[in-house]
């Protein structure tokens, strides 16, 4: 009778230790399943940020190719306008010196005058 009731209480402690690791298993299980949600959400903030951080280059690089088109764009027109003025001068130049030329040449001759006067 005592060696069965020591068995019994045997019995009942190995139920009980099988069920303390089960339980310990478990929440060992849980941890790591806690840890390696933790770690996907961290590198998906990881990841977001360095995302950001890229479409934040992207945006600052286009800014720089615009302004640097701009800049190239408005020295060209700078340069068109400069050589519109410089043309003009010359051709200023240009006309007055033919008109004195015909001026000193023909004048008194009435049949022939300068072409850019001609009708």
């Amino acid at each position: 009778v005592e060696k069965e009731r020591q068995q019994q209480l045997d019995r009942q402690q190995q139920l009980k230790e099988r069920e303390e690791e089960r339980k310990l298993e478990r929440h060992e299980r849980a941890m790591e399943r806690e840890r390696s949600r933790e770690a996907a959400r961290q590198a998906t903030e990881r990841n977001a940020r360095r995302l950001a951080a890229l479409e934040e280059e992207r945006k600052l690089e286009r800014a720089r190719l615009a302004a640097e088109r701009n800049a190239r764009r408005e020295a060209f027109l700078a340069d068109e306008r400069r050589r519109d003025v410089e043309l003009k001068r010359r051709r200023a130049e240009n006309k007055k010196r033919v008109d004195e030329r015909w001026r000193s040449k023909e004048l008194g001759s009435p049949r022939v005058s300068p072409p850019h006067l001609v009708a």
